[in-house]
C-alpha cells in the first residue's frame, strides 16, 4: 500500500474529474488519507463529488473495458472520529 500525493498521475481515465473531486475533499477535509489498496472492495455510498458517469463503484459500468486492480480509498474521519471509507475502482485509458 501506498500514499499518493497526486492521484492524477495514477488515474489514467476520469483523471480530472475524480483528480478534482479528490482535491475538494482534501480541502474540506485536511486530515484525509489516500491510499491505493489491491481489493476487491467497493462501496454503494459514493461522495456527491464523485458521481460522475465514468466513475463508479460497478465494474459492470464499464462494458469492453478491462477494470484496474488498482482500488483508491480515501478515509474522510467524521464527527463520530470514525473513518469512512469509499472504495472507487476505475478503467485506465488506453493509447490510441
Amino acid at each position: 500500500m501506498k500514499t499518493l500525493k497526486r492521484p492524477e498521475a495514477e488515474v489514467k481515465k476520469c483523471d480530472h474529474y475524480l483528480g478534482e473531486a479528490l482535491e475538494n475533499v482534501a480541502v474540506t477535509n485536511p486530515t484525509m488519507r489516500l491510499q491505493t489498496q489491491h481489493r476487491d472492495v467497493t462501496s454503494d455510498i459514493v461522495p456527491e463529488e464523485l458521481k460522475d458517469p465514468c466513475i463508479s463503484p460497478d465494474e459492470k459500468s464499464y462494458p469492453g473495458e478491462d477494470i484496474a486492480d488498482m482500488v483508491i480509498t480515501y478515509k474522510v474521519p467524521n464527527v463520530l472520529a470514525e473513518t469512512a471509507s469509499y472504495h472507487i475502482r476505475f478503467s485506465p485509458s488506453r493509447a490510441p
